[in-house]
């Protein structure tokens, strides 16, 4: 008998297998119905893993097929030709080359300066012809059609770049656009938020993106938009702030709104967004700080001052600051998350329940610092745990996010009682604990994989093999670490 979650079905011999049932028009590309692995695993958790990984792969796929590379589309037709010196991929590389390339077709404007050649040496053996026959010859009818032709080769030599654009242009997806059943910028963002479902914050930070641009260019559909809009989009944004980082988020909204266009037939060809980019008119963000010694003995001086330690804000600076996780990953802990593997506490960062994880490599387990034992931490979790949450009295907001109020509470702290600068906020915490870990020597997959980090950037061949580090592994590393100058006593110092 097998059993079902969502894309993962228990096999009768106890491993789960991973299934997509395709879309329509996949399944006729790929001549299946649906796609399934197995994950070879008995371990609904592990499985549960695996099955993330696989659907992200598999997705990506979907998306390479519906819109497959002008290479991809061609070799499906084209052969190379009998007597070509070269394989078929290399004939069709020959056929999207840019005129003029070296290994590619001439250019246009080659192609007339050769025609010039011809015309000119008409010219000449019309002129001697005429002269033997005793014909009058018309002189300023072959020099104005020369010079037409010359006046050619300075257009053809202008317009070779967007003559190879135009060759090389990627081949629009399955469902192709005529311009006449394109929608507006305004209807395409509703008709997105619609389907997509997104979450009240990032619904609100597309509206501002399209009104920017509207402001910009005014209401057009979404095949019109072209690269000259989207840089006076860029312009008036910077106009209105003064971060590149706020820029490019914003650029970034608009390239995503034109690519579930074009997915959704509303519009074709190239994203006109891709490739542009903030001007140096404006500034770099801020980078956050991390936490001195001294900063974090003023922050446990206040927070012993004020919280008790039944107070769940009582935990949250100390806790990131010897975990490296993320506010949200911190804040919307489960009680089952904070479990025993291998015999080791630990943090399970997961999305059970809904819960939002960055990425991919953000689903991890954080082995809980021994500090944090001894502070108790583990009798809070006690404490805590019929709730069903391990800081149960902070409550979602309107994005559902556990950690939207507190983040508002603890900054102004930072910012209004304790006067920190922009420059440090609670995200300081995991600069801090990145430095601890640097300093501790901890090896660099190893402080990847607390941090929540692909090993190595993602640059690594190696990252992409084995199943990662042990528990006990992580587990060392994280004891290794430490804030020496730190005055533990201050936080255990409560009213």
């Amino acid at each position: 008998m097998t059993s079902k979650t969502k894309n993962l079905t228990r096999l009768p011999s106890g491993i789960y297998q991973v299934e997509l049932a395709l879309p329509s028009d996949v399944e006729k590309l790929v001549g299946k119905r649906s796609w399934r692995k197995s994950t070879r695993t008995h371990d609904p958790k592990e499985a549960a893993r695996i099955r993330d990984q696989i659907m992200v792969e598999w997705r990506e796929e979907i998306d390479r097929l519906r819109n497959p590379s002008v290479r991809e589309r061609l070799a499906r037709v084209i052969k190379a030709p009998t007597g070509y010196p070269g394989t078929d991929d290399e004939f069709i590389s020959d056929l999207v080359a840019e005129p003029g390339d070296e290994d590619g077709p001439p250019s246009l404007a080659d192609y007339i300066r050769e025609y010039l050649v011809i015309a000119r040496g008409m010219a000449a053996a019309s002129r001697v012809t005429h002269e033997i026959a005793g014909i009058t010859f018309k002189e300023e009818a072959w020099k104005k059609f020369i010079s037409s032709a010359e006046r050619l080769v300075v257009i053809a030599e202008s317009e070779d770049n967007a003559l190879a654009k135009q060759l090389s242009a990627p081949v629009a997806p399955l469902a192709l656009s005529d311009g006449h059943n394109s929608i507006t910028i305004r209807k395409a963002l509703e008709t997105w938020k619609h389907n997509e479902a997104p979450i009240k914050a990032t619904a609100s930070a597309y509206d501002i993106t399209v009104r920017r641009f509207i402001e910009a260019n005014g209401e057009m559909t979404m095949s019109q938009i072209g690269r000259s809009h989207v840089r006076a989009f860029r312009d008036k944004v910077e106009e209105q702030v003064s971060s590149s980082g706020t820029v490019k988020n914003m650029l970034s909204k608009l390239s995503a709104l034109v690519n579930w266009a074009t997915k959704e037939g509303y519009r074709s060809g190239d994203n006109p967004v891709k490739g542009i980019s903030p001007t140096k008119n404006v500034a770099a963000p801020k980078k956050k700080m991390p936490f001195s010694i001294e900063d974090i003995n003023r922050v446990h001086n206040y927070i012993a001052g004020v919280y008790r330690k039944e107070d769940d804000r009582y935990w949250l600076f100390t806790a990131a600051l010897l975990s490296g996780m993320r506010a949200e990953e911190l804040c919307a802990l489960r009680s089952s998350d904070v479990c025993q593997v291998d015999g080791v506490w630990c943090f399970d960062v997961n999305r059970d329940g809904g819960k939002p994880v960055k990425n991919e490599a953000s689903i991890r387990l954080v082995p809980v610092h021994g500090r944090l034992i001894e502070l108790g931490l583990l009798k809070h979790h006690e404490r805590t745990a019929s709730s069903g949450r391990l800081f149960p009295t902070l409550k979602a907001d309107d994005d559902g996010r556990y950690s939207g109020y507190w983040l508002n509470h603890i900054n102004h702290v930072l910012h209004k009682n304790l006067g920190f600068g922009s420059e440090k906020s609670f995200h300081s915490t995991r600069h801090a604990f990145q430095d601890r870990m640097r300093d501790a020597e901890i090896e660099l997959t190893v402080r990847d994989r607390l941090f929540g980090h692909s090993e190595g950037g993602g640059k690594r061949v190696g990252g992409k093999y084995g199943a990662g580090h042990s528990v006990e592994v992580l587990h060392r590393a994280m004891q290794k670490l430490d804030y020496p100058g730190v005055d533990w006593s201050l936080i255990t110092a409560t009213k």
